[in-house]
């Protein structure tokens, strides 16, 4: 049960919720979708079905509002829209395991249905807004992710209901929800990589690295969601810190993901660089590829992030904030460049600009580092197992 979908997939929790429904069909596992969209409009099912072979078993709900408020209203037994879910769960006789993705499905279980549930939260949503409270600057914003991360643990709290097993995807955020809850059937699994990225017929990291090299020209390819204020903030400070050492050097091109259009403010933090501005990626394999060199500046966040993972996996050399890297196991200046600030990034950049060799030993370490964790039928298999263990309890 999703707490939202769109298809095409418009962000990365979608792409792995498909990933993982086509991974279980793939090993024979019998899978109904069920759930919430916040836009039907932004869920083509006939394609989605056309292309994937996936389709709802119900119509899905639609909940145009935040996941936390959608989740709150969720939580009351006669919910509108949780109601009719609850009611078909309960007559699912047949159904062996019921696993709830995103804290507003989740809200849907109940503790007749905890014991062959799994409550997939991805990551806390209270440590993600505590962490914003402690980064947030003004008085206003660090009341309002403060009151936000306080809502989100007391909906934790009330999910504990039945004893269901949780999930996160990461084991740092394992470990925070089994300590601030006191709650030890807490599991990471984590996200997992697509076909294209984790199948050994992929390029080589000599072939997807390194193709801007061919004129001469050094591409830095930027991931930073500028939807979110923090990312914004984030990038802002590598702008001014970091990117201006850039300006005037032709030979090196910075590409920035931006999902968002570029506007006037934007514009000025990358004024004289050579630099191009995509507002969205239709295949962001293609993006990927042309890239020499991948620098992810997240500077607060929980989770693992599929950017980081799936830049790794092409064989691209990665500057990562720490966060960014977060619940990645890796060997810093080896498998990937982790710093703890804007400015300690430049001397790793400057270096991966200056030297092809290294961007390809670094590239070559960091694919080999995270295929084996995150390919696609390594993680559907650890699911699969946990889904016996649940149904076999």
């Amino acid at each position: 049960m999703v707490s939202d979908l769109s298809y095409p997939p418009a962000e990365g929790l979608h792409q792995q919720t498909l990933l993982l429904v086509r991974g279980l069909k793939d090993q024979g596992v019998e899978v109904e979708l069920h759930g919430f969209v916040k836009s039907l409009r932004a869920l083509d099912e006939e394609a989605l079905y056309r292309e994937h072979g996936i389709a709802f078993a119900s119509p899905p709900s639609e909940q145009p509002r935040s996941l936390l408020v959608s989740a709150i209203r969720n939580l009351f037994p006669f919910s509108r829209a949780a109601g009719p879910l609850r009611r078909r769960l309960y007559n699912l006789s047949q159904v062996d395991v019921i696993h709830f993705e995103g804290i507003a499905a989740c809200a849907v279980s109940t503790r007749r249905l905890a014991s062959r549930s799994i409550l997939s939260f991805i990551d806390p949503g209270s440590r993600r807004n505590f962490r914003f409270f402690r980064q947030a600057d003004g008085f206003l914003p660090k009341v309002v992710y403060f009151a936000t991360g306080f809502v989100y643990l007391g909906v934790e709290r009330l999910l504990r209901r039945g004893n269901p097993i949780w999930h996160v995807v990461s084991d740092d955020d394992r470990r925070y929800l089994s300590e601030i809850h006191g709650f030890d059937a807490v599991i990471a699994i984590p996200v997992s990589l697509p076909a294209e990225l984790s199948g050994e017929e992929m390029a080589k990291p000599e072939d997807f690295a390194g193709e801007a090299q061919l004129h001469r020209r050094v591409d830095i390819l930027v991931y930073a969601d500028l939807r979110q204020q923090h990312m914004r903030d984030a990038l802002k400070v590598f702008a001014r810190k970091v990117f201006r050492s850039y300006v005037g050097r032709r030979a090196v091109e910075f590409t920035i993901l931006g999902r968002v259009e570029l506007n006037a403010e934007f514009a000025s933090w990358f004024e004289g660089l050579n630099y191009k501005f995509i507002a969205w990626a239709e295949d962001y394999l293609a993006v990927l590829r042309k890239a020499d060199i991948v620098l992810l500046p997240d500077s607060v966040g929980t989770g693992l992030k599929n950017r980081a993972i799936q830049s790794l996996a092409a064989g691209v050399p990665v500057v990562g904030t720490s966060i960014a890297m977060e619940g990645l196991d890796l060997r810093n200046g080896i498998d990937a460049f982790v710093v703890d600030s804007a400015e300690a990034s430049k001397v790793p950049l400057q270096k991966l600009v200056a030297d092809r060799a290294l961007r390809l030993r670094i590239g070559e370490a960091g694919r080999s580092r995270v295929i084996q964790e995150f390919g696609t039928k390594s993680v559907v298999k650890r699911w699969i197992d946990t889904y016996s263990e649940i149904q076999n309890a």
